[in-house]
């Protein structure tokens, strides 16, 4: 067994140096941050449920590595399962769930697996993809956030079978995520419409990369979270009490300025979840002491709520996108029926689907020519590589550059089209979907299929000065716009500064797509925005059953639980009941990210159906938590 361990831990090593090595952005802050955290991770075993959920939902640098499939958290993540193999390995009883659990995990991982090797099979468009979403690759991405939560599965049962604290440390991981979201929040709020600008037409992405091509994944993870903050109260610490104050207050802004309608109904349903466990305790069981507490805990939520709520749909913004529910609605309506019937009438698709990530494949293939996903592929012309555009309705291709606000730059672009075409390039102030002074020029091809060289001069946005503004912050952004249908070659980009100096990464492609991302103004194209009709055409019929079974049964697990008086049950049954809420108007699932905390979280209500058939519905002991240290020395791991 040491073997073996040492073994899965220099694996997971030399995954993270290859990772190192490939990895298209400096190295050297993500390598000292692993250093730091791998040492802190050997003292203390359990700080990895604190770190992996606070990093999630906020350490994502896609739009500027061009990196979709693999990110920042996976090199945390390989670096946990490295160092708790050597120090706090989990036993064969660690390794799965209880007998319970397993059954109504088992089906759905079995069809999951089935929709992987589906998704991962089925056919590109013709002529094949570097878009990461319309290749297989999109599958692999999917399917990443359930493998990494059933490899830390182990690892936090044993945590728990020790410290009896997993789920007290994974709350506090969730109410840091959400606090430093929150300033990840503010600071683009700072940048573009100003923190207090409640009329402009802006709503916030923060640092959810996933939502490039659209999405309400911020709002959604803010709902499913912001549960997690009853812990707090909960755990009669001073400092915690402290955190509780200030992030509840940066938590209402954030979800105020996402104006989301469906995140806005996800934390109410959620806050009546958690607060409905409160009767239950005062009139079905004996008081206990501490009693008081956790029902103050739990209207936690039901407050921030009602804030958020009752500013929220006071603003001009908000007051105007609730009078078009109607009309949204029926938009969605239309997403919903015109996804389902794209496929096809076979037996065997509706039975198990078409496959995990297909559904940009099969809308590529399926919706007219100037409406489907946009598309770009790396061809080969005279031994380099060429970028080929056929871009569709609103899609930008680009990358982040680091610029000195209205100084003068050159752009140096290679091109040709197989007919006279008219493209633009430009730079502008965008983090996201939303642009703001912009500028550039246009390139027309003459002549078919001939390599055209362009010089053209531009002039970053901003003004340069001497003295630090709010419009500082925001990130510059050159990208690429053909018009609908419309098809273009590259083989060179190059923009200079007056001095030579180069300010295009990865220009002539010969790092694949390294740097280079896209946004798509146009949502419809690269999703059913429901996530169980999405589960229902990607897995099938099949599929989505045990998806309801495994998702159902942790909610049930975790609301046994909390009606037998666990706090814990009280922050995961309501965080499930919100997430499940936005699923019905959203395809929650396709971000990363938040995938891997939703499968974390349900996971963790699996394992109280186990408890409840050994009755062991005792509520969680008070020293666990008012005071985790406490625990006796010889119940403590390394």
């Amino acid at each position: 067994m040491p073997v073996l361990r040492a073994g899965f831990a220099g694996a997971t090593l030399a995954a993270v140096l290859l990772g190192f090595w490939a990895y298209p952005l400096p190295v050297w802050p993500l390598a000292l941050g692993l250093a730091i955290y791998a040492a802190l991770l050997w003292r203390w075993t359990g700080l990895w449920l604190v770190v992996v959920p606070a990093l999630l939902p906020v350490y994502d640098l896609a739009p500027w590595s061009g990196w979709l499939v693999v990110g920042e958290t996976d090199f945390f993540i390989l670096i946990t399962l490295g160092v708790l193999a050597l120090r706090a390995p989990p036993t064969r009883q660690d390794l799965w769930p209880g007998r319970i659990a397993g059954r109504r995990m088992a089906p759905f991982l079995a069809l999951f697996t089935l929709a992987v090797l589906r998704g991962i099979w089925h056919a590109g468009p013709p002529g094949g993809s570097d878009n990461i979403y319309l290749t297989g690759w999109e599958t692999v991405r999917l399917a990443l956030p359930l493998l990494s939560a059933l490899v830390l599965l182990p690892f936090a049962r044993a945590r728990d079978r020790v410290w009896h604290d997993a789920l007290l440390c994974f709350a506090f991981g969730m109410v840091a995520g959400l606090g430093l979201l929150s300033l990840v929040v503010i600071a683009e709020r700072i940048a573009f419409p100003g923190l207090w600008d409640f009329v402009a037409d802006y709503r916030v992405v923060g640092s959810f990369s996933s939502m490039y091509i659209g999405g309400g994944h911020i709002g959604t993870y803010i709902a499913f979270a912001v549960p997690f903050l009853s812990v707090c109260l909960l755990h009669r610490r001073w400092w915690s009490l402290l955190l509780l104050g200030v992030v509840s207050v940066l938590t209402a802004y954030a979800l105020l300025v996402t104006f989301a309608r469906t995140a806005y109904g996800a934390a109410v349903v959620g806050a009546v979840v958690g607060a409905y466990g409160a009767p239950v305790m005062a009139w079905f069981r004996p008081r206990q002491a501490g009693d008081g507490r956790r029902l103050a805990g739990r209207l936690v939520p039901v407050l921030l709520g009602a804030v958020v709520l009752s500013v929220g749909l006071g603003t001009a913004f908000m007051s105007g996108r609730m009078e078009t529910i109607p009309e949204d609605f029926n938009t969605r309506l239309r997403n919903w029926v015109g996804g389902l019937a794209m496929a096809e009438p076979d037996l065997l698709d509706r039975v198990i689907g078409f496959g995990l990530g297909t559904y940009p494949r099969v809308a590529a293939a399926k919706l007219p020519a100037d409406q489907g996903p946009s598309n770009f592929v790396l061809r080969q012309d005279s031994g380099a590589p060429v970028l080929s555009l056929q871009m569709k309705l609103r899609m930008y291709f680009g990358q982040k550059v680091f610029l000195v606000p209205g100084a003068p730059y050159t752009l140096h672009i290679r091109a040709r089209a197989p007919k006279p075409t008219v493209f633009s390039t430009v730079l502008c102030e965008k983090l996201a979907l939303y642009s703001f002074n912009c500028g550039g020029g246009r390139v027309s091809l003459r002549d078919a299929w001939v390599w055209q060289d362009d010089v053209i001069p531009m002039v970053a946005p901003g003004v340069l000065h001497q003295d630090w503004r709010d419009e500082d912050l925001r990130p510059i952004e050159f990208s690429i716009a053909v018009n609908n249908t419309e098809q273009v070659e590259i083989a060179q980009i190059s923009l200079t500064d007056p001095n030579g100096g180069e300010h295009i990464a990865n220009g002539d492609f010969h790092h694949g797509m390294n740097r280079w991302f896209f946004t798509d103004d146009h949502h419809w194209s690269w999703r059913i925005f429901d996530q169980y009709l999405t589960t229902l055409f990607e897995t099938g019929l099949l599929g989505f059953v045990a998806f309801l079974l495994f998702a159902g049964s942790g909610f049930w697990g975790a609301a046994r639980r909390m009606a037998a008086g666990d706090p814990m049950a009280a922050c995961v049954a309501p965080a499930l009941a919100a997430i499940a809420t936005s699923g019905l108007f959203d395809a929650v699932l396709e971000a990363p990210h938040l995938a891997a905390l939703f499968y974390l979280v349900a996971l963790f209500g699996l394992e109280w159906l186990d408890v409840a058939a050994s009755r062991k519905l005792q509520t969680m002991p008070d020293a666990v938590i008012a005071a985790p240290s406490s625990t006796s020395a010889s119940n403590r791991s390394p």
